[in-house]
């Protein structure tokens, strides 16, 4: 993995590990960027922090696991079960055709799964940018070119609708 790759895998991560641990935000960029929209005794899942794209979800466990075979059935069922209500809530608050999930823990050695949405939108945008017309859209490189394209910095410089869009999520699951 490339040093810019994990250095942008590790600023998304980064700010997720901080959910299990109790403390008062200092400032918008440990608050609202990191409210989790699902938050249980074995779950957070929160916007990513460093890829501006509304509705893209982190969903870590908060016991650290590196592998899912390291987890009990019930855990694994109690994940499906997770994994499920937040693409129903994705697409539906999005309109996304796909929510990609990905697991790599590459650059950080614990199990976590990105929840990417996938729009008509953000498909043609790939296929416009990368001339890529005659193949289509192709999942894992719209997932790397978005994560490039909506790159930013800090939590601070996320959209006010991508910040709309995971408050619209967390009221979709809390009243679903």
């Amino acid at each position: 993995m490339s040093a810019e790759r994990r250095k942008m895998v590790l600023s998304c991560l980064g700010g997720l590990l901080s959910l299990a641990m109790p403390h008062q935000p200092n400032s918008l960029e440990e608050s609202e960027p990191l409210r989790p929209v699902v938050a249980s005794d074995l779950f957070v899942a929160a916007q990513c922090i460093d890829c501006d794209i509304a509705g893209y979800l982190v969903l870590r466990t908060r016991q650290p696991f590196k592998h899912l075979k390291d987890t009990s059935y019930e855990f694994q069922a109690q994940l499906g079960v997770v994994l499920g209500k937040l693409e129903r809530a994705i697409m539906t608050i999005t309109g996304a055709d796909h929510v990609y999930m990905a697991r790599f823990s590459e650059a950080l050695a614990s199990v976590h799964f990105h929840l990417f949405p996938r729009t008509a939108a953000l498909g043609q945008q790939f296929i416009y940018a990368t001339n890529n017309s005659e193949h289509g859209v192709n999942g894992p490189l719209l997932f790397d070119w978005a994560r490039r394209r909506y790159h930013v910095d800090k939590p601070s410089q996320l959209s006010a609708s991508t910040l709309k869009v995971a408050d619209q999520v967390r009221e979709f699951l809390r009243n679903g």
